[in-house]
């Protein structure tokens, strides 16, 4: 079974970051198995790949980012802010934290793809 889902531009670079890195080394930033980088570059994955092609690139693509609370920022920013849990210290961190559930820079956030 291959996945059709799979774009060759999304298996080229995934390829190059294997060449480049390691298959375990980019499943580790990717937060994903070996396995899951293998059936992604051989089209072998069983579902869509269009959540794992926006990790890939939030992961692997340099520059900033263009944040909805904050404005431009830098990628790493963008993941640290993502990543903190609710915490209503102040307005703008309450702000972030519901932005960044919705936001197209999240690769967890699901598109009309």
């Amino acid at each position: 079974m291959t996945d059709e889902h799979v774009s060759d531009g999304f298996r080229e670079r995934l390829q190059q970051q294997v060449d480049a890195l390691g298959q375990s080394e980019v499943a580790r930033r990717m937060s994903c198995s070996a396995a899951t980088i293998h059936q992604l570059r051989t089209g072998r994955y069983p579902s869509d790949t269009a959540r794992w092609e926006r990790i890939f690139d939030a992961t692997f693509t340099e520059g900033p980012v263009d944040c909805p609370v904050l404005g431009e920022i830098s990628r790493e920013a963008c993941a640290l802010h993502r990543s903190r849990p609710f915490a209503a210290t102040n307005p703008v961190r309450v702000r972030l934290y519901h932005a960044c559930k919705v936001c197209p820079n999240n690769p967890e956030v699901q598109t009309n793809e």
